[in-house]
């Protein structure tokens, strides 16, 4: 375990005991939790994210899916423009209503339409289980609460947006479910992909990152990296060494056309 995961699980841990005593509940001490957490997702663990946002299109539809409380969200709609779109998918209330607060802040709101739901591979409902401990380990199970469940390509055809050049998936296990409620979107507009693999959370439903990359490779995808600006093709056998080494890890996907070997 590299030192990204030992401080992520240290982060964890610190948030569980805050949450537990009841130190996050102040405006001011929400405020120096987020701020700490931006940092940390900036800077440490969503690095690969944000690397590769320099090749989101300008005035193109991005998709945040996992959205939490927004700090990937707003770089996001700075990268669209004025004339693109995000949608940002968030199915808890509180980090919702945090994601919503933020983006009035920024100025951005306009710019990002907000489902409060999860992308799946279905319409209709799903059940959340919603983590007392980490606000983003909130993920879909077998109970739990009711929350809207759509696809990305029942999402998009209900909407005139522009085409979409960036997806950020992070949902912990459930990966390879919205990947397959997005194929016509695959097909269409071959968008650059960054997915969370996590080989514990696939497994609960009934998915591994080697499936996940199968379904991609499929749909034409390959792993791939940023390397001195440029994206370029990352051999499947550094995928799984990038997974053992974090425990779970983003890895990018994109059309074999755009990549360098």
């Amino acid at each position: 375990m590299d030192a990204k995961a030992r401080l992520g699980q240290a982060l964890v841990r610190v948030t569980a005991l805050l949450r537990r005593l009841g130190l996050l509940r102040g405006p001011f001490s929400r405020f120096l939790y987020e701020a700490a957490y931006r940092k940390y997702k900036l800077h440490y663990e969503g690095c690969e994210v944000v690397r590769a946002a320099r090749f989101i299109r300008e005035g193109s539809t991005v998709l945040d899916i996992g959205a939490n409380i927004g700090v990937l969200t707003e770089l996001f709609a700075k990268r669209v423009g004025a004339d693109g779109r995000v949608i940002a998918i968030e199915p808890e209330t509180y980090n919702m209503r945090r994601l919503a607060e933020r983006l009035d802040r920024c100025g951005l709101k306009g710019r990002i339409e907000l489902f409060e739901g999860v992308a799946t591979n279905y319409v209709g409902q799903a059940k959340l289980a919603v983590s007392v401990d980490h606000p983003g380990d909130h993920h879909i199970a077998g109970s739990g609460q009711f929350v809207a469940a759509t696809t990305v390509d029942a999402m998009l055809e209900a909407r005139d947006l522009p085409s979409v050049s960036f997806i950020k998936i992070d949902v912990q296990g459930a990966e390879e479910c919205v990947i397959e409620g997005m194929e016509r979107c695959l097909e269409r507009d071959s968008p650059l992909l960054c997915v969370e693999v996590d080989n514990a959370s696939l497994q609960r439903f009934g998915s591994t990152a080697q499936s996940l990359l199968d379904r991609l490779r499929h749909a034409g995808f390959k792993p791939a990296i940023v390397r001195n600006s440029i994206l370029q093709l990352l051999p499947p056998d550094k995928v799984q060494e990038k997974v053992n080494r974090r425990g779970y890890c983003d890895i990018l996907f994109a059309k074999s056309g755009v990549l360098r070997s």
